[in-house]
C-alpha cells in the first residue's frame, strides 16, 4: 500500500477558489493534475517542458501549500491534486447529519 502525505498540518486544504490565487503556471499545473490524476516528476517536467530540478521545486511548493499531495510507492513518488472536495460532492449521509 502506498504511503500518502497530507499537507502540513497548519495548512488547510485549498479549494477551487484558492486556485485562482496561484500564478498562471501553478494554476495550469493544478488543473492539469485534476484531469490527469497522478504523475511523477519526470512526467510533470515533460508536461511543463522544464528541467526536473525546476519541476521538483514547483511541486514541493504546491505540496507545502496543500494544492498537491504525494503518494510514495516502492518505485516512485507520485503527485496528485490535493484540493478539498466541492460541498456538492460530499456523501448524502454527511448532508443529512448537518
Amino acid at each position: 500500500m502506498p504511503a500518502e502525505s497530507d499537507p502540513t498540518p497548519e495548512v488547510r486544504s485549498p479549494g477551487m477558489l484558492d486556485v485562482l490565487e496561484l500564478t498562471p503556471q501553478e494554476r495550469r499545473l493544478v488543473t492539469w493534475f485534476l484531469r490527469a490524476g497522478r504523475a511523477t516528476t519526470p512526467q510533470v517536467a515533460a508536461q511543463l517542458k522544464t528541467d526536473p530540478e525546476t519541476t521538483q521545486t514547483l511541486l514541493q511548493t504546491l505540496v507545502s501549500r496543500g494544492f498537491l499531495r504525494t503518494e510514495i510507492t516502492e518505485q516512485e513518488t507520485y503527485y496528485r491534486a490535493g484540493l478539498r472536495p466541492n460541498p456538492s460532492q460530499l456523501p448524502p449521509q454527511l448532508w443529512d447529519s448537518l
